[in-house]
This record gives structure tokens, C-alpha cells and sequence, in this order.
């Protein structure tokens, strides 16, 4: 599933993608945001795969906005505006689509085939990428990023949970935290780092606390501060809620 912010100080406007999202049942849309500012801390928070972006807003506008983020956490873009002046930016920004208002609901569907295909190019990157992490006895070992499930803080090491082994490296999980894609890899404990795609259940017990449970059939705690960006990510692909 493509996670999608829609990002418009208009509410019909807003409205309005909403509706010809409906068209595309591989989006899901996680949340609506009215200006620039909002949709800064919502994009930090959620880490959405596709914005569809206004650029004309109040605060902080759709350039200002993409030129803040840092290029590893910067969304696939649909640049939205009723001017066409824009283009330039938008090219510079790697946009991955143009629409000028108002745009027909064919037009639209070829900016989210766009943005379907970079996400799909981005995953696909993403999957051959490998991290290299000195063990505890000083060898080096590569390991593909898609493969880790989670990671446990050791003291100043740290234990990465592969799809086919545990190994302990010589590394903090602060700076593990630093390297991996923050759009995947999510702190969810000061001692942990959960790969979300590996995530198939959320438990909450009578006494208010939260864990993950990782495939195959490991529970990791969820820390009170990290809570509300795991319910929040989890969201949309959660297939089953715990008590």
C-alpha cells in the first residue's frame, strides 16, 4: 500500500484529490494537512511514500517546505498550484508530476501513475541497499537493509535481527538509527528500531503498554514517547489489533 499526505490550505481543494485518489485502491491516505508548517511535522511524524502538494499556502508554502526537508526523508512529490510559473521548481525539486488547477480526473491519473512508478523505483533501490557494520571481533559484514527486522540496543553495541541471523555490532543505536531510511526504520524504543515492513500486530495490555510483534513471532516494547508515531504509521496496514 502507498502511503499519501494530501497537503492543500483549501479544503475543497483537498476534497478534491481525495476524491479521484478513490480511483486507486493502492493508495491510502493517511492524513490532510492545511498549511506548510502542519504538513512539516506530519511529514516528520508519518513519513508518508507520496505528498500531493499545494504550492501557494500560508506560513510556509510547497517550495519552501520541500527545500527544508532533508533529501532522505523527502516524499515522492505531486506539486499542486493554479500557476504555471512553477515549472522550473518543480524540476529542480524532482517532482514527480506538475498538475495545474483544475485538472481533470484523467490528467491526475497519470500523476499518480508517475508517483506509482518512482515509488515502486525507490523500493526497489531500497532493496539492494546494504549497510556495512563491523562485528564485536572486528570483522566487517554487509548486510542488505530489507533484510533487517529489528534492532536491540547492547550498551554501546547493538544486536541486528536479520531475516536469517542475530549479530552483534560494534556500533550505537543512535548512529544505526542515523543511517538507515527513517521512512522504514522507525525508533520505537530508546533501546530499539523496528523495520515496519516486518510488523504484523500492535498489542496494548491493561495497564496502558504497547508492543509490536515483529514476524516471524517477536514482541518489541514500544517506549511512551514513541507511541503515538507507531499507532500513527501503523495505521493504514495494521491487520489486526491486540488488546
Amino acid at each position: 500500500m502507498i502511503r499519501a499526505l494530501v497537503i492543500d490550505d483549501e479544503p475543497i481543494a483537498r476534497e478534491r484529490v481525495l476524491t479521484m485518489l478513490d480511483a486507486h485502491d493502492d493508495f491510502a491516505v493517511i492524513g490532510e494537512c492545511g498549511d506548510g508548517i502542519e504538513a512539516r511535522d506530519t511529514i516528520a511524524t508519518l513519513r508518508p511514500d507520496v505528498i500531493f502538494l499545494d504550492i501557494e499556502m500560508p506560513r510556509l508554502n510547497g517550495i519552501s517546505l520541500l527545500e527544508g526537508l532533508p533529501s532522505r526523508e523527502r516524499p515522492i512529490v505531486l506539486l499542486i498550484t493554479a500557476h504555471t510559473h512553477h515549472a522550473v521548481e518543480a524540476f529542480d525539486l524532482a517532482a514527480a508530476d506538475y498538475l495545474v488547477k483544475p485538472f481533470t480526473q484523467q490528467r491526475f491519473d497519470r500523476a499518480v501513475q508517475r508517483a506509482r512508478r518512482a515509488v515502486e523505483a525507490r523500493n526497489g533501490r531500497q532493496a539492494d541497499e546494504r549497510l556495512a557494520f563491523k562485528k564485536s571481533r572486528g570483522a566487517v559484514i554487509l548486510v542488505r537493509t530489507a533484510t533487517i527486522r529489528f534492532i536491540a540496543a547492547e550498551g554501546n553495541y547493538a544486536r541486528v535481527y536479520t531475516t536469517e541471523q542475530a549479530i552483534l555490532v560494534r556500533e550505537t543505536i543512535q548512529s544505526l538509527e542515523e543511517q538507515l531510511d527513517p521512512a522504514t526504520f522507525i525508533r520505537v524504543h530508546r533501546a530499539a528500531i523496528v523495520n515496519m515492513n516486518y510488523v504484523i500486530e500492535l498489542h496494548r495490555d491493561a495497564e496502558g503498554r504497547t508492543a509490536v510483534m515483529v514476524e516471524p513471532s517477536q514482541l518489541v516494547a514500544v517506549g511512551p514517547k514513541f507511541r503515538a508515531r507507531v499507532e500513527r504509521a501503523l495505521a493504514p496496514e495494521l491487520t489486526r489489533l491486540e488488546r
